[in-house]
């Protein structure tokens, strides 16, 4: 996945000065949105898709969950609004991608908007925005991009596995967040995948500089601890906040969920200590590269350097030099030359200069 660029603020800079809370109808890269009502007890359920949001009914006795795929269609975001009492700067952040993750609290409901990961084979390939707002026997979550993310929530209602048929509302919502928190662990383990990766490449090949492979990693690192770092947040004011919808009991399921988030946080910070140690590693290989050459050199600067001397002497033009005259003096010289070679490198590698 190719990270954003974390400074990018495109969106909130297309908001700068529009009135708060306003949502603006405009042409947008959002996904084309469905909407999908599923309603169920103990006994029974029911899904159906919804063409209109005028048409959602939320049945008495029974929890509603309204699965809404898709941001492009405004229109029925803003009725979902209205009929559900919404405040307009909840739906703000619904539709914008770029918010953190944060969790918000009313008389009527509550609200928590975070970054789903989505994989294909092993590999992520994006982080999406997701917000669920709860009131008393509803559910709305509200998701970026053109495939739905919850369908193995689905699979758990209609089949009744585990507990999600026989609780209210807020197991379903805890029961999302769960499921949203367990792909962050697919996420550290797909990032520890590529550390060790790294490390491998490193070691494999020490005379390459691996600097940009290595700050893509930090990249994904920075990027990860700003979500989950806000999500732990969340969690934090849901579970030690006061509120009706949440009795005791189903804060031992977030607390759960809570907890880990937190062992998530200690991960990134082991990564984050492991791409410091790839990044000294990687000016380790670089500086050894480097004293190799600088070694290189020195030794043929060495070499050179009595050969100059000699060749600085027979180069004088003194009239009275012996060797001048004699007619074996040139090739005597060279050889000296070749004697003296040798002899430096012999000394050398006794010396295991190189």
């Amino acid at each position: 996945m190719k990270i954003k660029n974390l400074l990018e603020t495109r969106k909130f800079y297309k908001k700068a000065g529009k009135v708060p809370g306003y949502i603006h109808e405009q042409e947008t890269e959002y996904a084309e949105t469905s909407i999908q009502f599923l309603c169920y007890n103990q006994e029974k359920q029911n899904i159906s898709e919804v063409e209109d949001a005028n048409s959602i009914n939320l049945v008495p006795d029974f929890n509603n969950w309204i699965k809404v795929v898709g941001l492009s269609d405004h229109h029925s975001i803003k009725k979902l609004g209205e009929m559900f009492n919404i405040h307009s700067l909840l739906l703000e952040d619904v539709l914008n991608t770029d918010h953190l993750p944060k969790f918000e609290f009313s008389q009527h409901h509550m609200f928590f908007t975070l970054k789903i990961p989505t994989f294909e084979d092993k590999e992520l390939t994006d982080l999406n925005h997701i917000s669920l707002i709860v009131g008393a026997n509803y559910l709305i979550t509200v998701q970026e991009g053109e495939t739905d993310k919850l369908t193995v929530l689905n699979e758990r209602i209609i089949k009744a596995i585990g507990k999600v048929r026989e609780k209210g509302i807020m197991f379903l919502f805890y029961s999302i967040m769960d499921y949203i928190v367990d792909q962050y662990f697919l996420l550290m383990e797909n990032l520890r995948d590529q550390i060790e990766e790294r490390e491998d490449r490193i070691v494999d090949d020490p005379n390459k500089n691996h600097i940009a492979e290595i700050q893509e990693i930090k990249k994904q690192i920075v990027l990860y601890r700003k979500y989950i770092s806000s999500t732990s947040k969340g969690l934090y004011k849901l579970i030690n906040e006061e509120s009706k919808f949440l009795d005791r009991p189903i804060k031992l399921f977030f607390n759960d969920v809570y907890d880990h988030i937190q062992h998530l946080q200690e991960q990134l910070n082991t990564f984050k200590e492991l791409q410091t140690t790839l990044l000294e590693m990687n000016m380790a290989n670089i500086s050894n590269s480097m004293n190799k050459v600088m070694k290189t050199l020195t030794v043929v600067a060495s070499i050179f350097i009595p050969l100059t001397f000699i060749a600085g002497i027979y180069g004088m033009n003194f009239s009275h030099m012996p060797e001048l005259e004699w007619k074996y003096g040139y090739p005597s010289v060279l050889v000296f030359m070749l004697l003296v070679v040798f002899g430096m490198l012999i000394f050398m590698k006794r010396k295991k200069w190189f």
